[in-house]
């Protein structure tokens, strides 16, 4: 009941004469709320528990007026007003009886007979019941002078019926609270069973009064039901302080009779882990629309939460392969265009500077010319390994070898202010790669270390043998099953943002001051470890510094590892012959024309395949050696090869192009072993490949 102001004043309240009143309730709140609506209005007022208390408070002092509740233990309201209207001290005690259980018209005629002097419904509103107490009072001097225990007094007959009737409505009612708890139990039963935590909050004038706890609490936290009730706020307690706020907003979105949908959030279970929960509120309401209780479904939902990071990770790493797939296309589409026009650069100032005098000034400047087109060629080389179209020479090395010949080279290259650890494996750890490109990979993750630690510090470079059973998924791709040796990097520096790693292996991508870098040393890296058929993760944190690891697969146990060839000094072709140059480049075909010729060969040239098999239909003499870029519209220069080995049986093969041998054989294009020139190069190191191709293996 709602502790509200007596309408009318407590004046008006006060006018009437004070009573001395009665009231039956074994609901203590209930109780107390009609005592409270009472006292204001100025009457005295006794409370009961029950009809057997309020009979013998009744008798030792008689009321003015008693206000009973009909449903109450060891005598409810109708047998107090029988027990009151047969006694002949308190027959005119007028009895207001209330219900929210007997509330229909036979209901009404029952209290009535038995001498109730009137019935109410609950819930009884404050000027409701100051009302029936007010007509009450002002029949009460002519009620007590005319009643009598003959006046309220039934036969046997009435008398059996009315009890008939009430041991009737009795069994009713136990049939039904049977019911209730038969299906309270089989409630418990499905709550108990499930994997889900069940609660149900109680709740009155829009505050939490109750917690009922399922037996699945424990399964889902940690903790008994008893622990729980015991201690109100262990609740809160277990979710983690950052989701307190929306849990607690949470809960009064709830208490306020909205219904805000699930929430998800992390507690701490009584052992210590960590868990995502789902929290779904399913609100009761009155039939007046006031919130009663809402019952609470806390769902686990770890293993879901787990999976949607797992699959994150998997879309990110996705996307970031095919960002970086995309840029290394274009990145090799950039350095093989461009390895064209510095091939002409190279080329032309090759042909002029030895036409000059040392003292020339404009020697000078070709020379400046060929030292920049040198520069701008070391640049697409590093595209071109980022986008793993370099020539590697695969061997089998114990990288604990490389990096233990390394480590003078190292810590001259970080400075003294830098402490470098490096631990070695327990065991042999080798791997296929290229000597001289793990070496540009070692130096350049500690170039980057030592920068993110101006002030010095401590690099660690640790190597081991780690075996996958699983894919391990990382920001920047999933490193698949199997066994691999790692080489993990890591120093004790500033650290990178987000943002920054997620541009981390970018061509140009840098953080570093204009003119402190060009973006490429870490695209390179990862070029070199992708096309040795490795893996990179990075972990950073801003303030902390960073771990670069890389995976490079195990070589088998049978392959031991080797040492570099001996260089030999090739011998040359001496003589004339025809060569067939083929070139879609007009620039480039000028000046290789122009290297040949001047060097005694006699050169025919196409700007395409097709062209180059007319102009060979129409000619009779042989062809010694062609010379043919790799990349060619309509006919590409291996196919070129293949149709011309059907004319001339022995004819030598010189590729050239823009991108490297490594990536002509990875597309199926170049056979094993065929002549190869990359571009730019110089007039001399044309000539030298030409001569070496026409000498032959034989001569060799």
């Amino acid at each position: 009941m709602a502790h509200t102001d007596v309408p009318g004043g407590r004046g008006a309240a006060r006018a009437s004469r004070q009573l001395d009143i009665l009231v039956a309730d074994d609901d203590d709140g209930a109780a107390e709320a009609l005592a409270v609506v009472l006292r204001k209005a100025g009457h005295s007022v006794r409370l009961a528990r029950h009809g057997g208390e309020a009979f013998a408070l009744a008798s030792a002092s008689v009321p003015d007026l008693v206000v009973s509740d009909i449903m109450m233990p060891e005598m409810d309201g109708f047998m107090l007003c029988r027990r009151i209207r047969e006694d002949r001290r308190l027959a005119g005690v007028p009895v207001i009886l209330y219900s929210s259980v007997f509330c229909f018209d036979d209901d009404r005629e029952l209290a009535m007979s038995l001498g109730a002097s009137r019935f109410l419904v609950k819930p009884i509103g404050p000027s409701a019941l100051l009302e029936a107490v007010r007509a009450e009072t002002d029949r009460t001097a002519g009620r007590r002078a005319g009643a009598g225990p003959a006046s309220s007094a039934m036969d046997e007959r009435q008398y059996r019926a009315l009890l008939e009737k009430l041991h009737l409505k009795i069994k009713e009612l136990e049939a039904a609270r049977l019911q209730l708890a038969a299906s309270e139990a089989r409630y418990q039963g499905v709550t108990a069973a499930l994997s889900d935590y069940v609660y149900t909050v109680h709740v009155e004038n829009g505050r939490a009064v109750r917690t009922e706890h399922g037996e699945s609490c424990l399964k889902v936290t940690g903790y008994s039901r008893r622990e729980l009730e015991e201690d109100p706020h262990l609740w809160l307690r277990m979710v983690a302080e950052e989701d307190r706020p929306a849990v607690t907003e949470h809960a009064r979105a709830v208490l306020s009779g909205k219904s805000p949908g699930p929430l998800e959030h992390r507690i701490t279970r009584k052992d210590g882990a960590v868990r995502w929960v789902s929290n779904t509120p399913v609100l009761h309401r009155a039939p007046s629309g006031g919130l009663l209780a809402y019952t609470g479904v806390l769902r686990d939902i770890t293993a879901r939460k787990e999976a949607e990071k797992r699959q994150a990770l998997t879309d990110a790493a996705l996307l970031q392969s095919q960002k970086m797939e995309v840029a290394g296309r274009l990145a090799s589409g950039i350095a093989h265009d461009f390895n064209n026009i510095l091939t002409a650069i190279t080329g032309y100032a090759g042909l002029a500077v030895p036409l000059l005098p040392e003292d020339s000034p404009v020697r000078g400047n070709l020379e400046e010319i060929s030292r920049s087109a040198e520069r701008a060629a070391q640049l697409t080389r590093q595209l071109l390994a980022f986008s793993r179209r370099q020539v590697l020479e695969f061997r089998t090395l114990d990288l604990n070898a490389v990096m233990t010949d390394m480590r003078d080279m190292l810590e001259r290259l970080i400075g003294e202010d830098i402490t470098l650890a490096i631990r070695r494996s327990g065991g042999p750890a080798r791997v296929r790669a290229d000597f001289g490109c793990l070496e540009q990979v070692v130096l350049n993750l500690a170039v980057n270390a030592r920068d993110a630690m101006p002030g010095g510090g401590r690099l660690d470079m640790e190597i081991g043998v780690s075996v996958l059973g699983q894919p391990a998924v990382h920001r920047h791709g999933t490193v698949p099953p199997g066994r691999y040796v790692t080489l993990s990097v890591t120093d004790a520096g500033c650290g990178m943002s987000e943002e920054t790693q997620s541009h981390l292996f970018e061509p140009f991508f840098t953080t570093k001051e204009q003119g402190k870098g060009t973006g490429l040393g870490l695209p390179t890296i990862y070029g070199i470890v992708t096309q040795s058929g490795g893996h990179i993760s990075v972990y950073s944190e801003e303030g902390k510094g960073t771990c670069f690891r890389i995976y490079l697969p195990e070589a088998p146990a049978a392959a031991e590892p080797s040492k570099p060839a001996e260089t030999r000094k090739p011998v040359l072709f001496r003589g004339a012959a025809t060569i067939l140059l083929v070139e879609d480049d007009p620039s480039i075909r000028a000046l290789g024309r122009r290297v040949l010729a001047a060097d005694g060969f006699t050169v025919v040239h196409a700007a395409s395949g097709p062209e180059a098999l007319e102009l060979c239909e129409k000619r009779g003499a042989p062809v010694h050696l062609l010379l043919t870029d790799m990349v060619m519209p309509e006919m590409s220069g291996p196919e070129l090869a293949g149709r011309l080995a059907g004319r001339w049986p022995g004819l030598k093969v010189v590729f050239m192009s823009g991108y490297t041998e490594h990536a002509a054989l990875d597309d199926g294009l170049l056979r094993e072993g065929a002549a190869f020139i990359q571009k730019p190069f110089a007039p001399d190191a044309l000539l030298r490949a030409v001569r070496e191709t026409l000498a032959g293996p034989e001569d060799r």
